[in-house]
């Protein structure tokens, strides 16, 4: 199931609350039990603070009983502001990937990115990995600790990622339609790349992938930072 359902949680109209001790805003949503086929009301709560160039994302999900919950921040982020991402330089600590299948569902491989377009480990230019322009969009397998996660434009501003979740969903946005942003600006193919931290896609129905699982007694959480600052390469 892509994205929580026809009408997951980003199309559910959240609670908002603005904290000024604590720099954040704090949005809640309560799902009841059986929305959109999942078992097992949900109370969840989505906090986002910035401190200095850091924006830090909480994501909490409370079940009244066992279900699985995988959430992930799904921003576009293009650095230079306009035009297209494949001129980005891209690292990712990442030494396997998730093969899919013919509708992009992981298959329950994990193999070596090593001879694949998916290989960031020492980092390069999104144009140069994917040299064919066919897109990504894959999970790629992080390290087990502080896996380096790096993007940076050619005006030298850069984004540092900084999650404890085990899988990095990379999409180029190769299959955004075209439209027209703000102050007249066109969006399409290649406009913004995803970088979402979250656990591997399908791992409810993959026994060989960490089960996604939340209880009342183990709640769902993912913290995940992103630090945009100018730094050179």
């Amino acid at each position: 199931m892509l994205h929580g359902g026809h009408v997951g949680l980003a199309k559910r109209l959240f609670t908002a609350e603005i904290d000024t001790v604590q720099n954040r805003v704090l949005f809640t949503y309560h799902s009841p039990d059986g929305e959109e086929g999942f078992p097992a009301a949900v109370d969840f709560t989505y906090a986002i603070s910035l401190q200095g160039s850091a924006l830090t994302y909480e994501m909490t999900g409370t079940p009244d009983r066992p279900t699985p919950i995988n959430l992930a921040q799904h921003s576009y982020y293009n650095l230079m502001g306009q035009g297209d991402i494949r001129g980005h330089h891209l690292t990712v600590d990442a030494a396997k990937y998730t093969p899919t299948d013919s509708e992009n569902i992981p298959t329950g491989e994990v193999l070596p990115v090593t001879d694949t377009r998916y290989d960031f480990q020492a980092g390069g230019l999104i144009s140069s990995v994917d040299s064919a322009k066919q897109g990504m969009d894959i999970n790629l397998v992080l390290g087990d600790e502080n896996p380096s996660v790096t993007l940076v434009a050619p005006n030298g501003l850069r984004l540092e990622l900084t999650t404890q979740e085990p899988g990095l969903q990379l999409y180029t946005g190769h299959y955004v339609n075209e439209m027209t942003g703000q102050n007249g600006q066109k969006i399409g193919s290649y406009s913004g790349v995803c970088l979402e931290a979250q656990h591997f896609p399908n791992a409810v129905n993959q026994m060989g992938f960490d089960q996604p699982i939340a209880t009342p007694d183990s709640p769902y959480f993912q913290k995940l930072v992103v630090d945009i600052h100018r730094k050179p390469i």
